[in-house]
C-alpha cells in the first residue's frame, strides 16, 4: 500500500494530497503528529501548512502568514508550539491562502478545493473546504460554508476559476436513516434517490455530498464546466469497506484515526 495519493488538478495548477493507513493517523491530538507533520512538509516542499479549525460551520480563515487574531502557531499534544502548524484561534471549516498550503485531518468528509481568477498582480488564491454534510445544510438556516466561501472570494473582486471535490466518503457508503429529520433539507439539493450497498450504514438512503455541493454553486452561478468531482470512495477505496485503505468514522476506526487532505498550489 502506498502511504500518500498525491493528483495534480486544475489544469496541473494545484497539487492535493491524501494519506492512507500505511502513512499512519494524523490527527494533533497524537503525540507523533509532530513527525507526521513533518512527514506532510516534505511531501509539499513548504515549512509549514493552514489546518482550519474543523466544527462544521460556515466560517473560513485567510491569511499567508501567522497574523494576530487570523492566524497563529498552535502547539502539539504536549503544548509546545509547533512550527509549521498554523490555525485559526477560532472555529473554521476553510482555508484561503495565496501561499500556505491548506489541510485537514478527515475520517470521511471530502474536500472542496477552489482556484479563484487573478488579482491586480495576478495572483490566484487557494480555497480548501470541509465539506461534510452539515457544513452544507442546517437546520437552523444557516447559510452553507460553499455560499460564505465564494461570496467571500467575490467581495475581493476574485471569482471562482475552478472547483475540485473528492477524497471523501461516496453514497455507496454513506447516508443517512430513512426517518432522519435532515432530508426535507438535503433533498432541496439532491432530489435524486439512492441507496447505500457497502458498510454499515447498508440500507440507508445515500447521500451524495458531490451533488449537493454541485447543485450549491450552480445556484452561486458558477458554471457547470468549472465544477469537478472525483468519485473516489475513501471509505470502501472501490473495494469491501472493511479493505479500505484509508481511516473512516463510517468503519468506527478510532477517536483519532484521520487521513491528511493537504492542497497546495504548484
Amino acid at each position: 500500500m502506498i502511504d500518500v495519493f498525491q493528483l495534480t488538478i486544475i489544469g496541473e495548477r494545484v497539487n492535493v494530497l491524501l494519506t492512507t493507513k500505511s502513512f499512519g493517523e494524523v490527527h494533533p491530538k497524537r503525540d507523533d503528529f509532530a513527525t507526521q507533520l513533518g512527514r506532510l512538509n516534505e511531501v509539499t516542499g513548504k515549512e509549514a501548512i493552514l489546518f482550519p479549525q474543523l466544527a462544521f460551520t460556515n466560517q473560513f480563515v485567510e491569511g499567508d502568514a501567522t497574523q494576530e487574531g487570523n492566524i497563529e502557531t498552535f502547539p502539539d499534544a504536549q503544548g509546545n508550539l509547533l512550527e509549521g502548524f498554523l490555525r485559526s484561534p477560532f472555529k473554521a471549516d476553510a482555508g484561503i491562502s495565496t501561499s500556505l498550503p491548506v489541510g485537514i485531518c478527515n475520517g470521511d468528509c471530502p474536500v472542496g478545493i477552489i482556484l479563484t481568477t487573478p488579482d491586480s498582480i495576478g495572483q490566484r488564491k487557494l480555497a480548501l473546504m470541509h465539506l461534510g454534510l452539515m457544513s452544507m445544510i442546517s437546520k437552523t438556516g444557516r447559510t452553507s460554508l460553499i455560499e460564505e466561501t465564494v461570496q467571500a472570494i467575490r467581495q475581493q473582486g476574485l471569482e471562482v476559476e475552478a472547483f475540485w471535490m473528492g477524497f471523501g466518503a461516496e453514497s455507496c457508503c454513506y447516508g443517512l436513516g430513512h426517518g432522519d429529520d435532515r432530508w426535507p433539507i438535503i433533498e432541496q439539493w439532491q432530489p435524486e434517490m439512492v441507496e447505500v450497498t457497502k458498510g454499515p450504514r447498508q440500507g440507508d438512503r445515500g447521500v451524495d455530498l458531490g451533488i449537493i455541493a454541485t447543485n450549491q454553486l450552480l445556484a452561486l452561478g458558477i458554471p457547470a464546466e468549472k465544477i469537478e468531482v472525483n468519485e473516489y470512495c475513501t471509505c470502501c477505496s472501490g473495494n469491501a469497506p472493511e479493505d479500505g485503505q484509508h481511516f473512516s468514522n463510517l468503519m468506527r476506526h478510532g477517536a483519532t484515526a484521520r487521513n491528511a487532505v493537504v492542497a497546495w498550489l504548484k
